[in-house]
């Protein structure tokens, strides 16, 4: 993991997300639109997680491994926008030695 300096809430928030991720098995994106009207999603809404965009599952065949997560990015667009497209090319970065 890569850390610039003074970037330590980022951070804090990434792993947040990652959280929300590996909970609900779906992109951190997905979460908070859906928590309002889904009260099963909402009763598993822990105070570790963070429901904005930026951290998606890591799924190797049909098993959930893991979370890549970002946070930081400035751009425009929904919070978590350009941090989700950065956990993207990350994860399709790392694609090939997951298989």
């Amino acid at each position: 993991m890569m850390v610039e300096a003074g970037s330590e809430g980022s951070v804090f928030v990434a792993m947040r997300k990652a959280a929300t991720a590996l909970g609900y098995k779906v992109p951190s994106s997905t979460v908070g639109a859906a928590l309002p009207a889904d009260k099963v999603r909402l009763e598993k809404l822990t105070p570790v997680m963070f429901i904005a965009g930026g951290a998606l599952p890591i799924w190797r065949g049909k098993e959930l491994i893991g979370a890549i997560a970002a946070s930081g990015a400035h751009g425009e667009g929904p919070i978590g926008t350009q941090d989700e497209a950065c956990a993207k090319a990350g994860l399709e970065r790392i694609a090939a030695r997951i298989m």
